[in-house]
């Protein structure tokens, strides 16, 4: 189990990196299609206790959200968005929904969309974030592919990234290892006290490495801040979908990752860090101007 757990984890890495390396429509487009796959894994999980979010809706708008911050990375559009989301759900209840159910139907529909649109539209914003690393080979590796005017984003992308999948690493490890007293034993019977503070640990250590490393413009320090909070946020996010999946009578939301189960179980817990991360970067230019 650990070797499959490790061999898929690097290949997941892999895929996330290069997209995220060359950036523009490349990431767009790998985006966009992980929000399909998870709009697709919500709808089967929801199926399985016999809830019919709109799938149409469900798959499309996560789509529309990534698209839209490809176009405009500021995320100007994503409030409009949200409310044609909102509403367009209640119009399709009108049309098509047994009334009994619709009320129901509505709410799913409209959670399932923006829990998995709105965060994915953060990762292109934060892939996006105008200007040059302060430092080093972040900054020469993004100008070799072509996209040098967005090194800042790819620096941030990349701590954000280490510092999420570092504290899921840090927490399975020394969980597994040591690990007695149960951290959440009704929502993740897996997940212990121990190992969820070896997770934060290992988080802030990576945000404090992360930022010089990459060439993020924020001292060291700060980036073991932000890399303490993004593994507390990370954990709650993990949580979150675990919620989701014992309410519905779930182990996994899928299985095309060997090891991990489906996307939404892989990229749970950054959909809650990175979007905090992007606004922790549009902070910290202000904080730390060049």
């Amino acid at each position: 189990m650990l070797k499959q757990r490790s061999v898929s984890a690097v290949a997941v890495v892999l895929v996330a990196a290069i997209p995220a390396i060359i950036g523009g429509p490349v990431f767009v487009l790998v985006i966009a299609a992980l929000g399909v796959l998870a709009g697709h894994e919500l709808v089967r999980a929801f199926a399985h206790a016999e809830a019919q979010p709109y799938a149409a809706i469900t798959l499309v708008a996560p789509l529309a959200f990534v698209v839209f911050a490809g176009i405009q990375p500021s995320l100007a559009d994503a409030g409009a968005l949200t409310v044609a989301v909102v509403l367009l759900s209640l119009a399709a209840g009108v049309l098509f929904a047994d009334p009994h159910l619709a009320a129901t139907n509505w709410a799913l529909t409209t959670a399932s969309a923006l829990y998995v649109g709105l965060p994915l539209a953060h990762f292109v914003a934060l892939r996006q974030l105008a200007g040059g690393s302060t430092r080093g080979w972040v900054s020469h590796l993004a100008a070799a592919v072509g996209s040098g005017g967005t090194a800042r984003g790819l620096a941030w992308f990349a701590l954000a990234l280490a510092a999420t999948w570092l504290t899921d690493t840090g927490a399975y490890l020394v969980g597994r290892a040591f690990g007695r007293a149960k951290l959440a034993p009704k929502i993740s019977p897996g997940k212990t006290i121990v190992g969820s503070i070896a997770g934060v640990l290992a988080g802030t250590l990576a945000g404090a490495a992360a930022a010089p490393l990459f060439g993020v413009p924020i001292p060291a320090y700060a980036g073991a801040a932000i890399g303490f909070v993004l593994a507390v946020v990370g954990q709650v996010g993990d949580l979150g979908e675990s919620l989701i999946k014992r309410s519905l009578g779930l182990k996994d939301m899928g299985s095309l990752i060997p090891g991990h189960g489906g996307i939404l179980d892989r990229i749970d817990a950054l959909l809650f860090t990175i979007p905090l991360a992007y606004w922790l970067a549009r902070l910290a230019q202000e904080v730390y101007r060049p």
